[in-house]
């Protein structure tokens, strides 16, 4: 192997327990060191076959060798560089254009052809190690020497990248399919990998700082556990098990972790990790295989391709809003908040405002379409009762063909016959509008199951595809909280996590009890601005008969709805802005802020959450300074 000036090089010798105490760039080694080092690593343009055939006879490992080179040339591999080892051989080849390849396109290349030649898959890291010929093995210490040199780099056949890149894009889905649907509550008493490294010395040089911290900061986060719940947890096997490092190495992981930049836990990664240092998986995933795909003759065609000469044929993309900057045409939109929130009565006042083209919250422009409303949570009594109030409140007072409803028919979307059903009406009485309320009673499966939930999320766009392109409005409830801390909202609807992933845009509504003042916002939208903290006021009239629903701006109506973390915030901001702070610890803020020290910590937790704050430091030590947009 070409030894260059910035190769690492290390010395190890099992049979006399010699060791160097850390890798060498060969530039950087003394006279003495670069005479005795045995292992490097090899170039990151090449990949490493390695043959242990279990036998130290020669006559074996020599035919097998032979063999294997006429495997390599069947490849086009003829230019590489072998040398023996203890029990076998391994060949290092040079690949033209490798290091040009994306890391995950190269490593599974790697897999292909080293699966394919029934090589040793441990060989597969970025970092690979070779140990040199014509040194003491690290192993034994004998000498072994050089098969075989043919200088040169080998082209890789083009199907190689392509399969790669095929198998990297399915791991990535399974994985997002993995973090979706796994429960990381338990990760530190179930999970294998945890268990491996909590009982288990991690050495030095074995990639674990680009490995294992990331992966172990995403599974901590998804935990739930609070930042000193986890130091508490992890500090001490850091310290115990992984010599050389420490937990503010760790932490900086952990960080990021926290701020979305690093959110995906990677099974396979970490399986490769212990494959390559333990000799095991830890982790029992399906192997991502390739099929061979036979060419297809005479095959109709499937999908409208647009060539760019032609693009303006394609529909226009621009936005149409069913109700303006709330909500656009063609979305599956979602509509959550919590029980007795007035969900039903708002989507009501939805529906009816458009199926007669009126204004929504007495200010928002609406499309007149025709609307149909599926009923699954409301007896007959009370959903008659509501749009009575809705329609008053519209100043309806005629009947008319433009919505429809149905009340307590048992309809469902994950049964093929309930969905024909609803193609056949919507598409013979031109329905332009669907709402299902709500969400659990139209699904018999566990709304947690995130296979299930992309089926839904299936068959909603087959229905809205062949419906002419349908609005979906689906009512949904949020989680139970217990008042103790303060969340995001994106992660309080029901359910998987795919509900918001999938959905186009989702509306939040949050009511106190007893109070007629309604705060509604963007969750999500993908088509605009999100609109955030409008206060809707439910105008019941004198004789309490009827649901006026309207936009307000006042003041004194948006602190009725603030909780005292949300005023706290408010104040803690015009604090900070009023005396020209640039950075201040929570405790800066104490005779400061009239408030309690734990709603200031919740009111922290708030404007870290929208992005008003950001905070640095460690834990015992936060700092926080406002966001640069401010």
């Amino acid at each position: 192997m070409n030894i260059t000036g910035d190769t690492k090089v290390t010395c190890i010798r099992k049979d006399k327990n010699y060791y160097w105490k850390s890798w060498k760039k060969f530039k950087e080694c003394t006279a003495k060191e670069k005479e005795e080092f045995n292992l490097a690593q090899y170039p990151s343009n090449c990949i490493l076959f390695d043959r242990d055939l279990n036998t130290t006879n020669i006559d074996v490992i020599n035919k097998d060798y032979l063999n294997f080179i006429k495997k390599l040339n069947s490849k086009n591999i003829l230019r590489f560089t072998a040398d023996r080892s203890p029990h076998g051989y391994h060949i290092l080849v040079p690949i033209q254009d490798f290091d040009k390849y994306d890391e995950d396109i190269k490593n599974e290349v790697k897999r292909i052809l080293i699966k394919e030649l029934e090589c040793d898959e441990s060989k597969i890291s970025n970092k690979g190690v070779i140990s040199i010929a014509g040194r003491p093995h690290f192993k034994d210490g004998n000498i072994y020497r050089q098969i075989a040199y043919i200088a040169g780099k080998n082209k890789l056949d083009d199907r190689y990248y392509n399969l790669a890149k095929d198998i990297v894009k399915a791991k990535k889905n399974m994985i997002n399919q993995l973090n979706t649907d796994t429960d990381f509550t338990d990760y530190f008493e179930k999970d294998p990998f945890w268990k491996y490294i909590k009982t288990n010395k991690i050495p030095e040089n074995s990639n674990r700082d680009m490995t294992i911290f990331p992966n172990l900061a995403i599974a901590a986060v998804k935990s739930g556990k609070s930042d000193e719940e986890i130091r508490s947890i992890i500090e001490p096997v850091i310290k115990e098990n992984f010599p050389g490092k420490n937990y503010a190495e760790f932490y900086g992981w952990l960080k990021k972790a926290r701020a979305g930049e690093i959110n995906t836990y990677n099974p396979f990664q970490l399986n490769l990790w212990t494959k390559e240092y333990a000799s095991k998986e830890l982790y029992d995933l399906k192997p991502i295989e390739l099929e061979e795909v036979e060419e297809i003759k005479d095959a109709k065609t499937k999908f409208k391709i647009y060539w760019d000469d032609n693009l303006d044929t394609a529909k226009n993309i621009n936005t149409t809003w069913l109700i303006d900057k709330w909500l656009p045409c063609n979305d599956i939109c979602f509509v959550a908040g919590k029980a007795a929130s007035y969900k039903s009565t708002i989507c009501l006042h939805f529906a009816y405002a458009i199926s007669r083209g009126k204004l929504v919250f007495n200010k928002y422009k609406t499309l007149k379409k025709k609307v149909l409303y599926l009923n699954e949570e409301n007896s007959a009594n009370i959903l008659l009762s509501m749009i009575d109030r809705v329609k008053r409140g519209l100043d309806i007072e005629d009947k008319d063909k433009n919505i429809a409803f149905s009340i307590l028919e048992g309809i469902r979307l994950d049964k093929a016959d309930d969905l024909k059903f609803l193609i056949n009406f919507i598409n013979k009485y031109n329905i332009e509008v669907l709402i299902c309320d709500s969400f659990r009673r139209f699904i018999g499966f566990d709304e947690n199951n995130a296979t299930e939930i992309n089926k839904i999320f299936n068959n909603l766009k087959y229905v809205r595809k062949h419906c002419n392109n349908l609005t979906i409005i689906i009512l949904h409830h949020l989680k139970k909280d217990n008042g103790q801390y303060v969340y995001d909202l994106r992660d309080m609807l029901r359910g998987s996590s795919d509900i918001v992933n999938s959905a186009d845009s989702i509306i939040g509504i949050k009511r106190k009890h007893g109070s007629n003042a309604i705060r509604i916002e963007h969750i999500k939208n993908r088509s605009g601005e999100e609109l955030t903290n409008k206060i809707v006021l439910l105008d019941s009239g004198e004789k309490k008969d009827m649901a006026y629903l309207y936009e307000s701006d006042k003041t004194a109506d948006k602190t009725r709805l603030q909780s005292k973390p949300d005023k706290c915030a408010e104040e803690i901001i015009k604090y900070i802005k009023d005396n020209n702070i640039t950075s201040f610890r929570r405790a800066d803020l104490k005779g400061k802020i009239n408030y309690s020290y734990d709603t200031i910590t919740k009111a922290l937790k708030l404007l870290d959450i929208d992005q008003s704050i950001i905070s640095f430091g460690s834990t015992k030590n936060r700092q926080f300074k406002l966001a640069d947009f401010i």
